[in-house]
């Protein structure tokens, strides 16, 4: 039985967007979207990304949480002490932003560039 969705699938099932998003990979868990949930205005760091379309900017986690990013990439103080408190708790030390990365795989133009980048 095939328990992956169609990506048409996950168009309909978004459930958490985020602003001001970034895709950063660890050691031991692969990639996380972190950002601030748009509906929540919260820093959310995702579980492991297990499907990712980025022309639609849509993945889904292991846990079958699917994530919308929105915008442009950035820089957001509250994430950035999200991940930093994520990251103890798991135990994560060795960690990448592989954001500009995934700009090669369709995100180009949604990845703030780095003149154009808030802190």
């Amino acid at each position: 039985m095939n328990h992956l969705w169609k990506t048409a699938d996950i168009a309909t099932r978004a459930d958490i967007t985020l602003v001001h998003w970034r895709v950063m990979e660890t050691e031991r868990s692969g990639r996380h979207f972190v950002g601030i949930c748009r509906r929540a205005q919260l820093a959310r760091v995702s579980d492991s990304i297990k499907i990712f379309d980025p022309a639609r900017r849509i993945g889904v986690t292991r846990a079958g949480v699917v994530y919308k990013l929105f915008g442009y990439s950035g820089f957001d103080l509250s994430v950035d002490h999200a991940w930093g408190d994520w990251r103890v708790e798991h135990r994560v030390s060795a960690y990448a932003d592989v954001t500009n990365a995934m700009a090669a795989k369709g995100l180009a133009k949604h990845v703030r560039p780095p003149s154009a980048k808030r802190h």
